[in-house]
C-alpha cells in the first residue's frame, strides 16, 4: 500500500507515531540509564506523561465518533462511541482496578496467582460492556451502507490488535515475570505492552481523522 504523505491523516499518523517513539525511548532511558530520572516518563506509571497522552488521544477518538454520528446519522458510530467512550472513562476513572480487587478476593477462589486473578477481575467491566456492544456492532453492521461496513471492519481489526497488547501481552508479562522476576524484564514487557497500545491508539486516531476528512469531501 502506497502511503501518500500529502494526505492529512498520514501526516497526522506520522506525528503521532513520532511522539509515541519519543515516549518509548524515554521509557527505555528511564530504566537503562541515568539520563531520565523522573518516574513520570515510565510507560508503566499511572498518570504519567505517556498515560496522559493516551487519554488525550482517547478524547479525540470520542470526538471524531461524535462528529461522524452527527454528520452521517448512522447508528454504527454511536455503538463505537459507546465502546471507546467507556474505555476512555475507565482509563481516567480507573474503576476497573477497584472492581478487580473485589472480584479477585471474593469471586475467584481458584488456586491461581494473585496477579492473574486481578487481571481477570479487570476484564469484568470490559466484558459487561464489550459483549453487548459487539452484539450491537454486528447488528448495526448488517444494516449499514458499504462505507460504514468498511469503517467497522477496520475498527474491529484495530480493536482486536489493541486487545492483543492490552490483554495478551499483559498476561504474557505476568507469566514471564513468574519465571524471570527482575526489574529489567518488568520494564521491557511493560514497555512492549504499553508501547503497543500507544501505537494502536495512534492508528485508530489517525484512521478516524481520515474518515472524518473523507466525509467532508
Amino acid at each position: 500500500m502506497r502511503i501518500d504523505l500529502e494526505k492529512k491523516e498520514y501526516r497526522l499518523l506520522f506525528s503521532l507515531l513520532l511522539i509515541d517513539a519519543i515516549f518509548i525511548v524515554a521509557h527505555i532511558l528511564k530504566f537503562s540509564t541515568n539520563l531520565v530520572s523522573s518516574y513520570l516518563f515510565s510507560l508503566e506509571q499511572n498518570k504519567g506523561y505517556a498515560e496522559i497522552y493516551q487519554d488525550i488521544k482517547g478524547v479525540w477518538i470520542v470526538v471524531f465518533l461524535v462528529y461522524l454520528f452527527i454528520r452521517r446519522r448512522k447508528i454504527v458510530y454511536s455503538v463505537w462511541l459507546l465502546l471507546f467512550g467507556f474505555i476512555l472513562l475507565n482509563n481516567v476513572m480507573t474503576f476497573h482496578e477497584s472492581i478487580a480487587g473485589s472480584l479477585s478476593t471474593n469471586l475467584m477462589p481458584f488456586d491461581w496467582p494473585l496477579a492473574y486473578k486481578v487481571k481477570l477481575g479487570e476484564l469484568a467491566p470490559y466484558l459487561m460492556i464489550g459483549i453487548p456492544t459487539m452484539l450491537f456492532i454486528g447488528i448495526s453492521y448488517r444494516r449499514s451502507a458499504p462505507e460504514e461496513q468498511s469503517v467497522t471492519r477496520t475498527l474491529l481489526w484495530l480493536f482486536a490488535l489493541l486487545m492483543v497488547f492490552a490483554l495478551g501481552v499483559d498476561l504474557l508479562h505476568i507469566g514471564i515475570r513468574r519465571i524471570f522476576d527482575t526489574q529489567l524484564v518488568y520494564e521491557i514487557m511493560g514497555g512492549l505492552e504499553e508501547g503497543g497500545e500507544m501505537v494502536v491508539m495512534s492508528l485508530i486516531y489517525a484512521y478516524l481523522f481520515g474518515v472524518d476528512e473523507s466525509s467532508t469531501k
